[in-house]
């Protein structure tokens, strides 16, 4: 691939607010098609559907299109050319069927609680249990949980905030049980901090990372491993995301506090109606990872390394979000 196809990609994936993993994608797919394209001589204003259906009927770089390889290699393309050509091009057009949405597997609340009762004493068993309470409640993304910091949450209401998809914060909230298992974390957290400047709520625990934010191939490998301890199937973090709205279903919530539970962006339409919405009407839906009464929650000073952690309002002011200038000197501090 030329010099100049390479900066036109840099440059789109840099403009653009797509996740780290959405990057990764877009820079592979736009690889393949710009190495495609020089090999056969085209100019990128000569091109249409037809040579992207050309292109797709060839073997796979990597072996086989599936159906799914095929719709996001056409999203990537569409993207790419509506933001290198604003006033149209032929490529913006292409239609490529959706593949069929296969059911997700996810854990049940029998399976989670015996994930939860599966945990020692241990600082890492702390944390992990910790990391799977709040990943089955609030349904944070494995990204989330990476980049989630200790003053993100706010234990006055049990909410925390998140920067989300779409470079975007979202309110999220979780039940005592998870409260009180972060607080158990917490008061053994600053033990294993070796740079003052990290902020993450979850750190790694051995060697060389030890006290530096978990990856999120880090965070993966740990689900794998206490998932398959416990005897369970073994599952990535985002099974406990589906496991979450499965059960806010199973409690009872209807669509849009799923969506408001999940934070997913919909239609216009639809989030039309969310305006008047409360998220203390998605708290009685919150799956719960036990079924014994909740606990009384134990707001002692010892337990967490900050007592006088701030409020929701003192951080997030009083329609709880942080203003600009603040959110973007808190992310390159």
């Amino acid at each position: 691939m030329n010099a100049e196809n390479t900066r036109s990609i840099s440059r789109f994936l840099m403009e653009r607010k797509y996740t780290d993993a959405t990057k990764v994608l877009y820079r592979t797919n736009l690889s393949y098609w710009f190495d495609w394209v020089e090999m056969r001589g085209f100019t990128l204003e000569e091109l249409d559907q037809h040579h992207v259906a050309e292109f797709i009927d060839m073997e796979h770089p990597k072996g086989y299109w599936s159906q799914a390889s095929k719709y996001n290699f056409a999203g990537t393309l569409k993207a790419f050319y509506k933001w290198a050509y604003p006033n149209g091009h032929p490529i913006t057009r292409i239609q490529v069927r959706k593949a069929p949405v296969k059911p997700r597997p996810f854990y049940n609340g029998e399976e989670i609680e015996r994930l939860l009762a599966s945990f020692g004493e241990t600082a890492a068993e702390i944390r992990n249990k910790a990391l799977v309470s709040l990943a089955y409640t609030t349904g944070l993304r494995v990204s989330e949980l990476c980049r989630l910091e200790v003053d993100d949450i706010n234990f006055s209401d049990l909410s925390l905030v998140v920067l989300v998809k779409g470079q975007r914060y979202e309110t999220a909230i979780f039940t005592r049980e998870t409260a009180q298992y972060l607080l158990d974390w917490l008061s053994l957290r600053d033990q294993f901090i070796t740079d003052a400047r990290v902020k993450n709520l979850f750190i790694a625990l051995w060697g060389g990372v030890c006290g530096r934010p978990l990856t999120r191939h880090g965070l993966r490998a740990i689900f794998y491993t206490i998932t398959e301890n416990a005897g369970l199937e073994r599952g990535s973090p985002h099974r406990f995301r589906h496991s979450c709205g499965n059960k806010l279903l199973e409690n009872g919530a209807n669509e849009l506090l799923i969506q408001m539970g999940l934070r997913l962006k919909d239609r216009p339409t639809v989030a039309r109606y969310t305006s008047g919405r409360n998220l203390s009407q998605l708290r009685k839906h919150l799956p719960r990872s036990s079924s014994d009464p909740e606990p009384q929650l134990l707001f002692d000073p010892s337990r967490r390394p900050d007592p006088n952690m701030p409020t929701f309002k003192s951080r997030y002011g009083d329609h709880g979000k942080r203003p600009q200038k603040d959110l973007i000197a808190a992310r390159t501090s």
